[in-house]
């Protein structure tokens, strides 16, 4: 089974090249012949700085826009929250120079080869493999054979580029590091360049490289390196910034000194093998398997070939997970666009996006055996309840914490930018679901002890902001906004405040349950617990609309139409609505996913590929195998970059590809509920594969065999013992397991001896 994508043309573009990555230091791979730019990344360099984020203007007027609410004034009610709950001080896409802030690019590394035969260059090949994180470029000259080989090492944190020549006249080329704005001018030694800067809000970062030469001569000059008849170099490149306290010259320069007595062969290997520890843990073939690197930009060639589209599905599969392994063992959890932002201004800031985006980046972690890709986020998720508490406080004049729909390294919480999609309070009990995923997929407890105070606070946060509808006498959450999601008033006039929508109730449903079990399990805050469980049995929650769908809120009200699924979030990502618990929910679930089909491909469908990857979940946990299957093939053929990123309005948006790698998991395995649920939602296109490694909630691990669209083999590990529930097509089974157990089935579920 091959792990290599690969292309044979020079990138003439950011969505046309390789991303290699260790969680903080970060970097694109073009590999041009004659000019090789790689756009650098470090995970803590944004602009922003900590401050108060809060309107003093809000928690006053909270009153007048329940009543308004209340009475039906919905556009006084919206025009009077606009006005006084969101702050200004945010700014999609050019929020680098806003105390918001954006996350920034680092730089670039520019090698310039002088080969002056570069016309006769063949065969150009360019390659990543996904197995060990190393990705090259070869080529050859008349005479001469080049290599270049690039990676970021996680053991010893920095990116190493090694170049070399097989010929007699070695190579010629100049190493420049450079970065259009914010920087110094850079400080070149005989085999190095420190180039040292500060971004707006006074961020100091520094990166810093070292050449070692096998042989030729290299020679400082006022703005670059120069290496003359060389054979074979390697440089080794590391960043810093002052974000956690430490200098970044200072702390550049230590690394360097550290890593430069280090010979390449021993970096190169100390690389490999941190980055296939974890790589080999999972291992995904659907159809015939083939030894072959894949050629990346023929993705969608590949899908509509019945021979090699199991192929396409297998290797999309892979790259997101490298980029998720890739990207989130860092000191900072991943941003939109993960760890590789090559814009100054970047869209949506490259920041945090509570209301759907980081979740989604995140749904794979437990799924796929990388649940330690999660520990910067809930590292950063203390640091965003901290700063939440005062939100809480000084805009809603609540107890507990809340996020809303942005943030950043700091914990920005408070409601901003437009009304349409900046009042999402609800975010931080949504972000508390990690929490409840790891620790159903983990069974660490001494995890749930420590993160135990976060779903307090936001389950005081939610049980503050719900009001008595006077018709229903049920609780409702607000005030909030489904984000992009307005409904209209009986004069045509477009409104988004409201208090009930269907995704806040079903949110705080969901972190209410799990905050009771929770404390359950812990055998702590008795008294809490009840006040939840009287809570929770007034909570109001969806029905049927008239229409006999799932209304976006709880009253009715009239939608302007929108290409958002967050109002079936009862179904996923949480688990109240379901075919055992609420059957009776099932058909207008369909009818609303079919709706929201249809809205989100006339508004968006091609331009974003997040929408499709709600619809891929809905389908697969109805067992829709078919349509999840259609869908995405879909969203992989028409959102889908030359270097396989995921695209939402032609911009590289990394909850496409990591949130399809979740789908996949559940077109596989499916664990909530109790059960196991084995190839639940497996299409036809797919009747032969294999696949490794797979996490199930319980701390079960699956490995699954099948052919001809059946199970022919079962492997199941206890990482902690318990009860296994299996399903597999009309079969159940139950079984007793103790840690480190294993069971092997056969496609009937009987244990083989």
């Amino acid at each position: 089974m091959s792990c290599t994508i690969f292309s044979t043309k020079e990138s003439g573009s950011f969505l046309e090249s390789f991303p290699i990555g260790n969680g903080d230091l970060g970097a694109m791979i073009g590999g041009g012949l004659a000019r090789d730019i790689l756009p650098l990344n470090e995970i803590t360099l944004w602009s922003s700085r900590k401050h108060d984020c809060t309107n003093p203007l809000a928690k006053e007027s909270l009153p007048k826009i329940r009543e308004l609410f209340f009475a039906g004034r919905y556009e006084e009610a919206n025009t009077l929250a606009k006005e006084k709950l969101l702050r200004k001080d945010y700014g999609d896409g050019c929020a680098a120079e806003l105390p918001f802030g954006a996350y920034l690019p680092l730089g670039e590394l520019e090698l310039f080869f002088d080969q002056y035969r570069i016309q006769y260059a063949s065969p150009y090949r360019r390659e990543l493999d996904l197995e060990t994180g190393i990705a090259s470029v070869s080529y050859l000259l008349p005479g001469q054979k080049f290599l270049r080989e690039y990676f970021v090492s996680g053991p010893d944190r920095i990116l190493v580029v090694k170049a070399s020549s097989e010929g007699p006249e070695g190579m010629d080329l100049r190493i420049r590091l450079t970065r259009p704005k914010d920087a110094f001018l850079p400080r070149i030694t005989e085999n190095g360049i420190l180039l040292e800067g500060a971004v707006s809000g006074g961020r100091r970062f520094a990166a810093g490289l070292r050449v070692i030469s096998a042989d030729g001569t290299c020679t400082a000059h006022e703005d670059h390196l120069e290496l003359r008849a060389t054979h074979e170099f390697h440089l080794l490149l590391a960043g810093a910034t002052d974000f956690f306290g430490e200098d970044p010259a200072e702390k550049v320069q230590k690394t360097l000194a550290k890593v430069q007595v280090i010979p390449y062969a021993e970096l190169r290997k100390r690389h490999a093998e941190d980055f296939t520890a974890v790589s080999r843990r999972m291992r995904l073939q659907i159809g015939e398997e083939r030894s072959e690197p894949f050629e990346a930009e023929r993705l969608a060639e590949f899908l509509a070939d019945p021979d090699r589209e199991g192929e396409a599905f297998s290797m999309f599969f892979r790259f997101g997970r490298y980029l998720f392994q890739s990207s989130c063992r860092g000191r900072l959890p991943a941003t939109i666009q993960c760890l590789w932002n090559g814009d100054y201004k970047p869209p949506w800031n490259s920041d945090y996006h509570l209301n759907a985006n980081t979740q989604m980046i995140y749904w794979p972690a437990e799924k796929i055996g990388l649940s330690e890709g999660t520990d910067a986020l809930f590292r950063w998720m203390k640091v965003l309840a901290a700063e939440g508490k005062n939100v809480a406080e000084k805009v809603f004049g609540a107890r507990g914490w809340c996020a809303s729909w942005i943030s950043n390294p700091f914990g920005y919480a408070a409601p901003g930018g437009d009304i349409q999609w900046g009042l999402f309070p609800e975010a931080g009990g949504w972000m508390c679901r990690h929490i409840r995923e790891h620790y159903e997929y983990t069974q660490d407890k001494e995890f749930l002890a420590e993160y135990y105070p976060l779903l307090r606070g936001a389950c005081e946060f939610c049980l503050d902001m719900l009001s008595q509808d006077p018709g229903s006498g049920k609780l409702l959450f607000g005030p909030t906004v489904p984000p992009e999601h307005g409904f209209l008033t009986e004069n045509d006039k477009r409104c988004f405040v409201v208090w009930g929508s269907t995704a806040g109730q079903e949110i705080v449903y969901d972190l209410f349950d799990f905050t009771l079990k929770s404390s359950a399990e812990l055998g702590n805050d008795e008294a809490f617990r009840a006040k939840l469980q009287e809570a929770l049995e007034l909570l109001a929650l969806p029905g049927r609309d008239e229409e006999g769908r799932i209304s976006p809120w709880i009253r009715t009200l009239k939608s302007d139409g929108s290409r958002h699924f967050r109002h079936t979030y009862g179904h996923f990502p949480g688990e109240r609505i379901s075919e055992e618990k609420t059957p009776e929910m099932i058909e207008p679930l369909k009818r609303t996913i079919e709706d929201q089909k249809e809205s989100s491909r006339k508004a968006y469908w091609g331009a974003g590929s997040w929408s499709g990857v709600w619809l891929l979940h809905h389908y697969a946990k109805l067992g829709m195998a078919e349509q999840a299957y259609e869908c995405l093939k879909l969203l992989m053929a028409k959102t889908t970059a030359p270097n396989l990123f995921t695209l939402n309005g032609g911009v590289f948006q990394a909850d496409g590809i990591l949130g399809s790698v979740s789908g996949i998991a559940d077109m596989l395995l499916q664990s909530t509920g109790g059960i196991l649920r084995l190839l639940p939602a497996l299409p036809a296109a797919w009747k032969n594969g294999e696949v490794s490694g797979l996490h199930a909630r319980g701390n079960f691990l699956v490995s699954m065999r099948w052919k001809e669209g059946h199970a022919v083999s079962i492997g199941i590990r206890a990482e902690t013992g318990g009860v296994c529930r299996l399903a597999l097509a009309d079969m159940e089974k139950t079984f007793e397991m103790k840690k480190g157990d294993v069971l092997l089935l056969d496609g009937n579920l009987n244990p083989l001896r």
